[in-house]
């Protein structure tokens, strides 16, 4: 998997970002408007499947856009288009790439929840 500058990745830790920087072992994301982790370095390791310089093909069922679950994501071929991506969400809104606002992945979701009585 070659991992370049300015492609987006999917993080355990730190959800969906985009690549600053890119040492061997290492990489520098750049997380605005999280935390106020920008620039955080992390390992290669922590990469959840494979990296895209498209951020919509990061999104999975469960993730949630624009403050929405995503529950099903489409890819329309379009004679013309090439690929059409799309998220649809539990409110029914059909969300493209240049739509999104804000990502807050399941497993950040599962990251920061509170469980009683585990």
């Amino acid at each position: 998997m070659k991992i370049e500058v300015g492609m987006y990745v999917r993080s355990e830790i730190y959800g969906i970002a985009k690549i600053k920087s890119v040492w061997s072992k290492t990489i520098e994301i750049d997380r605005n408007n999280c935390y106020g982790l920008n620039g955080v370095t992390t390992s290669r390791d922590s990469i959840i499947g494979k990296p895209s310089f498209n951020i919509i093909d990061l999104i999975e069922e469960g993730d949630y856009v624009n403050g929405d679950v995503v529950i099903v994501k489409y890819e329309l071929n379009e004679l013309s288009e090439g690929v059409l991506a799309h998220v649809v969400t539990r409110s029914g809104k059909h969300i493209f790439e240049d739509d999104i606002v804000s990502i807050v992945t399941k497993e950040q979701f599962e990251n920061a929840s509170y469980k009683i009585g585990v």
